[in-house]
């Protein structure tokens, strides 16, 4: 995506507070080393969502996955480069 992230996670040791402030801390670091820049990268909130069950979990697995083909950046999610699905959870 061109100005966010879609993140569908199992579970982590930390609370979610913690591991998204590392993950925003890390990306952000290599983000402005990249891009010849430095000062703030990301928005400081963040949207998490409760999956419920099996079908919330696919639902929202379906959502990430297809976000760059609902604004033209792949024709099918697995040729958008920055992809990734554990087998299993997502038909072809």
């Amino acid at each position: 995506m061109s100005n966010h992230v879609h993140l569908v996670a199992y579970s982590f040791q930390k609370p979610l507070f913690q591991v998204m402030k590392s993950l925003k801390t890390y990306t952000a670091n290599v983000a402005n080393r990249k891009l010849d820049r430095s000062g703030s990268f990301w928005q400081r909130e963040y949207f998490d969502r409760i999956v419920r069950d099996k079908n919330d979990l696919h639902q929202k697995i379906e959502y990430t996955l297809n976000n760059p083909v609902k604004i033209n950046l792949a024709t099918h999610w697995r040729h958008w480069p920055f992809s990734y699905c554990h087998p299993g959870f997502v038909d072809e």
